[in-house]
């Protein structure tokens, strides 16, 4: 879906006389090479529908002195598509003058001379309505004053893919959606959308993707969503639609890494390894994560208890008061590499979890959680207790017995933090030599 200004790559033009204030008024024709060029247009089939416009403008944006866009009109369209553009230059200008063609013109501002690049602002700021700006496409081409002609050098072309996204919970009822993100597997934002009305379906641009992992994250009603797909490479120009199922806190994950309504949805050799918990991102720490996180499904260690350290030594983070519940924003996953060992069981267990394998590429290694990171999540185990999560942290027997449960954040030589699963849950301080329980987290 290539826009050709011209059939060949020069047009030539009528030689007109010099008009006033010493402009050269040129007239030519931009002759599409296929029937599919320009404007994009739902037609219900997954294409785009093209065709150009009287009254649609382009830029031919060129330098000299300063910065400069003359204004190219289409004044007629025939009936083949073929449309006749007007526009004026200075007499004066040096022949071999180079520019870069821009369509539409309205998006002239949208590009950066210096280094032929769209800037953020096309993809960060969307509203996910059908908009020209969607079908953004750049050519280059050399003014030849002393014929009147224009030499396309380089076709204009789009530069991004155009989706319709169409957006459920993973039930598949519609869901109206504030925001809308969607990012690689490095956590790399490419495109940002603000409908002015909340909506189910929205149109977005994006770069050209190679095949991966993308990942979306949504506000619906006010509360989080996420999503992830594996993307087939995609066309710039092209158009596609896609229905996201995104997943909130409280679904589950499978060995499989999809993501599910609850275990008992889950189809038959799959099984659910975890709940997600928190979404949201931390990128200022060691092991940063973008999505959010998820706690196991079941006990680390075989349901027995166990000590945090074997003896009451100090390791090598000390972060936290859990008087106050005061701990710095870390990730228990950047002691994986140092606590795999048996001075650590807690930390062992955490990371072996059963020997439950991570659920793919897209998440990380079983971990043991921080103070921090436990209470991002400990809403989500209590509030979605009727997902059977809450009820499995364990008790000793008796009304208001439930277990201690190991973070890895440490306060002083001998004591480390764990919380307390009640009706008053509370964060307590263990010595490291005590027995709790323990818990595996992912992030994601």
């Amino acid at each position: 879906m290539v826009l050709a200004i011209a059939a060949c790559n020069t047009m030539e033009m009528d030689n007109q006389p010099t008009g006033k204030d010493g402009m050269i008024t040129i007239t030519a024709q931009l002759a599409p090479k296929t029937p599919i060029t320009k404007a994009v247009a739902d037609n219900g089939d997954n294409k785009i529908t093209a065709t150009w416009a009287v009254g649609e403008h382009l830029a031919l944006h060129y330098k000299k002195d300063g910065t400069y866009s003359v204004n190219a009109e289409i004044t007629h369209v025939d009936g083949n598509g073929t449309a006749t553009i007007s526009f004026e230059v200075k007499s004066n200008l040096t022949d071999g003058t180079t520019c870069t063609i821009i369509y539409p013109y309205s998006g002239k501002n949208l590009y950066d001379y210096s280094n032929s690049k769209v800037t953020a602002d096309l993809l960060e700021k969307q509203k996910g309505v059908l908009d020209t700006l969607l079908d953004f496409r750049i050519g280059e081409g050399i003014f030849h004053t002393s014929t009147s002609s224009l030499e396309v050098t380089t076709q204009p072309t789009p530069l991004l893919s155009i989706f319709k996204f169409m957006i459920q919970d993973l039930a598949g009822t519609a869901k109206d959606v504030s925001k809308f993100q969607v990012g690689d597997s490095g956590g790399n934002v490419l495109a940002s959308v603000e409908p002015e009305t909340a909506t189910s379906e929205m149109y977005v641009v994006l770069p050209v993707l190679e095949a991966g992992t993308c990942w979306f994250s949504a506000t619906i009603n006010g509360q989080p969503y996420v999503a992830k797909a594996t993307a087939s490479a995609t066309e710039a120009g092209k158009y596609y639609q896609s229905t996201v199922k995104m997943a909130t806190i409280g679904n589950v994950i499978a060995n499989n890494g999809k993501f599910y309504i609850n275990n008992d949805a889950t189809p038959p050799g799959d099984s659910a390894v975890a709940m997600i918990s928190y979404l949201g991102s931390n990128t200022n720490e060691k092991k940063p994560y973008v999505h959010g996180l998820a706690v196991a499904m079941r006990n680390a260690g075989l349901g027995g208890e166990m000590k945090w350290k074997t003896e009451n030594t100090k390791s090598d983070h000390t972060n936290c008061n859990y008087y106050n519940n005061s701990f710095t924003n870390e990730s228990g996953l950047q002691y994986n590499a140092t606590h795999n060992n048996d001075t650590y069981p807690a930390f062992q267990a955490a990371m072996a979890n059963n020997g439950t394998p991570k659920p793919g590429q897209d998440y990380s290694d079983w971990f043991l959680p921080s103070g921090n990171q436990w209470n991002l999540m400990i809403k989500a185990c209590k509030d979605l207790s009727n997902k059977g999560l809450f009820n499995s942290f364990e008790s000793r027997g008796g009304t208001n017995m439930f277990l201690d449960y190991w973070s890895c954040s440490e306060s002083s030589t001998d004591i480390s933090s764990a919380y307390y699963f009640s009706t008053s849950s509370t964060w307590s301080g263990g010595n490291k030599t005590s027995i709790k329980k323990v818990r595996s987290a992912l992030a994601f």
